[in-house]
């Protein structure tokens, strides 16, 4: 499953990418990821209140979704344990870039994290 970007409660995330153990449920994981990761948008936001980017992974094994490639490593690292609550509902491996902070510098950060 590949999003290019959605947003949900303000929360928008580009480039989400799951590869889903359970195809029946693959098609409703794009948006149950991006309104899992919403529920942590003002401690995402607190990361970066001037806007940022970071590229995470997570998988269902692993406790918490980890940096791949940020602006900056303290606030990715940031963002990544904002982004914790993504891990619970996650039924396979994802990446995705989180955007936070000032939406027009996090799209300009986001930019360059595209693969």
């Amino acid at each position: 499953m590949q999003i290019g970007a959605m947003t949900s409660n303000g929360q928008t995330v580009h480039a989400l990418a799951c590869d889903w153990n359970d195809s029946k449920s693959a098609i409703l994981a794009g948006p149950a990821v991006v309104a899992a990761i919403a529920t942590a948008k003002t401690a995402l936001d607190a990361c970066a209140p001037q806007g940022s980017a970071a590229k995470l992974q997570w998988s269902s094994v692993t406790s918490k979704p980890v940096l791949v490639k940020g602006e900056d490593e303290g606030i990715g690292a940031c963002i990544a344990e904002a982004a914790t609550p993504v891990v619970a509902i996650t039924k396979g491996t994802c990446t995705a870039i989180v955007l936070v902070g000032d939406p027009k510098r996090a799209g300009l950060m986001a930019a360059p994290l595209h693969d």
